[in-house]
């Protein structure tokens, strides 16, 4: 109980400092290291993926799409710069954004299916790209076919009215 202490303590001390200290500068070496770097710069888009996703669910249209844009940029042709085309397509298509724009959305697609060929979402374009276009032109279809109806109103009002002068004749005539 009362032996003379050794300095074990002291040792055991000693040997941590050293182990945090090479620990630290590991540390400090692989944050330098291009791989750390490489990883560091991949995961900046998805967190801008992830910032628009937010924004998108909190109706800010326009800084969703400033989120997308910059993932977009940050990726240089690759992953998640497929993901990144598809969330602005659907911004631009998005039926709450007061801004929409489907030529846009179409734009944002069929860019995906070009520069993405591999991606899991160019299937996905594909159909909307379809979609769209199909919907976009059954529009005009109705505004040509509302035109055209109007068009034939004015006919049978215009009929109306020269059947009314025509009986207005013939009874003056019987007069």
């Amino acid at each position: 109980m009362g032996g003379k202490r050794t300095g074990t303590g002291k040792h055991v001390r000693f040997c941590a400092a050293i182990l945090t200290c090479l620990l630290l500068s590991q540390c400090a070496a692989l944050h330098r290291s291009p791989l750390v770097h490489k990883l560091f710069l991949q995961d900046q888009p998805r967190q801008h993926l992830v910032r628009a996703q937010e924004l998108l669910a909190q109706g800010d249209y326009e800084a969703a799409l400033e989120e997308d844009q910059q993932a977009l940029s940050l990726s240089a042709n690759n992953p998640p710069g497929d993901e990144a085309l598809y969330s602005i397509a659907l911004v631009y298509a998005h039926p709450g954004n007061p801004k929409k724009d489907y030529a846009k959305s179409i734009a944002a697609f069929k860019r995906l299916v070009k520069e993405y060929p591999q991606s899991s979402f160019t299937e996905q374009a594909k159909i909307w790209v379809q979609v769209m276009q199909e919907s976009e032109n059954a529009k005009r279809t109705a505004i040509s076919v509302g035109q055209e109806n109007d068009r034939l109103k004015r006919i049978i009002e215009e009929s109306r009215e020269v059947d009314m002068e025509i009986e207005e004749k013939k009874r003056e005539k019987v007069r």
